[in-house]
């Protein structure tokens, strides 16, 4: 029906509004990034318990620490493809959160 469509429009532009990434961006970042799986992110986690006891970390810590992992696993040219993309969703969600800006002090330590 008419008003089913409707509904399911607007739902589908509420999100795709509401959402920090659009959903070709979202593809993009997908399809670059194949390698990065599941047992990367899990070893990545792992080291960023190891190194930051504590759990916090400022964003330059975290990236360095996802770098070494990275290439440690996979060799110097695994790397993080649109980067920019995952700065943008990191950044949003720990100002959602109250997790401040990183604009405010690279010193600031963040959660993670």
């Amino acid at each position: 029906s008419t008003r089913s469509n409707n509904s399911r429009l607007a739902l589908r532009e509420d999100i795709e509004l509401s959402s920090i990434l659009d959903p070709m961006e979202i593809d993009d970042l997908r399809a670059a990034n194949s390698e990065f799986n599941l047992e990367v992110w899990e070893k990545i986690v792992e080291e960023l318990k190891m190194v930051t006891p504590n759990g916090k970390a400022t964003y330059p810590e975290f990236l360095s620490v996802v770098v070494r992992v990275m290439r440690k696993l996979k060799g110097e040219e695994f790397t993080i493809q649109l980067g920019h993309l995952l700065d943008r969703v990191v950044i949003s969600e720990l100002e959602r959160s109250g997790g401040g800006d990183f604009a405010k002090s690279d010193e600031e330590e963040k959660n993670f």
